[in-house]
């Protein structure tokens, strides 16, 4: 045999060899895979009682969600100013997983966040509001991406310049004016665009919905009761040797320049673990 053909033989063997192990590799991360599944699933089934729990002792805590909310510099990244005052009258939130629209499952990537609120001046109605959330994987590139179905709120009534459904309802012959698209756009960056948000209408309805859902899911709720313990008078036991004045129930919420149509989107930070 010559040296040529020892050396093609050769690296047929390598190849074969790369191969299988490639194929191996494939398999022990598909049952890693599978362990991580298992893994969240235990956790939700375990975690779940104690959120509930915590549900009715929250619940006798005045604005504790908006002291959360208010305390969560990366939270107002997402929302405009001028929502954070009716934020006050959010009376609870909660977050069910292994749940969709068409109930219980055993996918612990589908979850259901509840916004309850409870207004005694009317400012924004009386009401609770479920919003599901999926996964939904790319048939060409693999790429797994959130969901989600629209939920219908209320806005509150000082918002119906800004409504983007009743913006499009007011146009005449179904024409926008100069006026209307710049309401529209302001509406489309407030939190209340969040619930109408499906991931499935990019440039056309709330620009941030996979990023504001996954830090309410792996940030904000869990972790709830460190950012109100942060923010709540009393209970941070450096308080009498921090600077800052935390005798106020409300806090300031820094204000931004209205931001542009084109402006970058907010840097997406890492969420926090348990």
């Amino acid at each position: 045999m010559s040296q040529a053909k020892e050396t093609d033989a050769a690296d047929g063997v390598k190849d074969d060899i790369l191969e299988k192990a490639l194929e191996a590799l494939q398999k022990i991360e598909k049952k890693q895979q599978g362990i991580d599944i298992e893994v969240q699933k235990y956790r939700v089934k375990l975690t779940k009682p104690l959120f509930e729990q915590r549900r009715n002792v929250l619940a006798k805590i005045p604005k504790f969600w908006y002291i959360v909310l208010a305390q969560h510099e990366d939270f107002q990244e997402y929302v405009q100013t001028e929502d954070m005052k009716y934020l006050e009258y959010i009376k609870d939130i909660y977050i069910e997983k292994m749940i969709d629209a068409n109930g219980k499952n055993d996918d612990p990537k589908t979850y259901a966040i509840t916004f309850q609120f409870e207004s005694q001046n009317g400012e924004i109605e009386n009401q609770e509001v479920t919003k599901y959330f999926y996964t939904e994987t790319n048939p060409d590139s693999g790429y797994e991406s959130l969901k989600s179905y629209n939920a219908e709120i209320k806005w509150p009534a000082e918002f119906d310049k800004i409504n983007p459904s009743l913006v499009k309802k007011g146009r005449k012959d179904g024409k926008w004016t100069h006026e209307e698209k710049k309401n529209y756009r302001i509406g489309m960056k407030s939190f209340f665009a969040f619930f109408s948000w499906t991931g499935k209408r990019p440039g056309k309805e709330y620009r941030y919905g996979e990023e504001l859902a996954e830090m309410f899911s792996e940030d904000i709720f869990p972790l709830a009761v460190d950012y109100y313990t942060l923010a709540a008078p009393g209970l941070n036991e450096n308080d009498d040797n921090d600077d800052d004045d935390s005798s106020s129930e409300e806090l300031d919420v820094e204000s931004e320049e209205e931001e542009s149509e084109n402006n970058e989107n907010p840097a997406k930070k890492k969420a926090r673990t348990n």
